[in-house]
């Protein structure tokens, strides 16, 4: 929070304490990183995932098909953002939910609450075919 910030640099000596733009501009940049962070927050409660992963626990190796090249890849969101898909495949257990659970935190990073899909109940969309 941006009072916080201004609290610790009121604690500085005199002598230590930055100009007052840069006071200003070191507070405008707390008060975007908090907003950012409590937004994050906010979409990974409510989008109730499975595992807490990141992508620093995905095993990647030449047995599993998967290098931490075509990880990268998938964790700059430009899939999401150009509306593509991304299927992954791969036997039962072998841990395809927990590498996208850990693709979710860099996409909402990149901005892309905005570009998920509304999701409807079955039973509605089946409705709506149907007429």
């Amino acid at each position: 929070m941006a009072y916080h910030s201004y609290a610790a640099i009121l604690q500085l000596p005199l002598q230590q304490q930055p100009a007052a733009h840069e006071m200003l501009a070191q507070l405008a940049e707390s008060e975007a990183q908090s907003r950012t962070q409590r937004r994050t927050q906010l979409y990974l409660s409510l989008s109730k995932l499975r595992y807490d992963a990141v992508l620093s626990e995905v095993h990647c190796s030449a047995e599993r098909n998967f290098t931490r090249d075509q990880l990268a890849t998938l964790s700059d969101c430009s899939f999401m953002f150009n509306s593509r898909n991304i299927l992954i495949t791969r036997p039962t257990g072998c841990g395809k939910s927990f590498i996208a659970c850990a693709l979710v935190l860099p996409c909402l990073h990149h901005g892309a609450q905005n570009h998920l899909p509304e999701h409807e109940p079955l039973h509605r969309k089946k409705s709506l075919h149907q007429t």
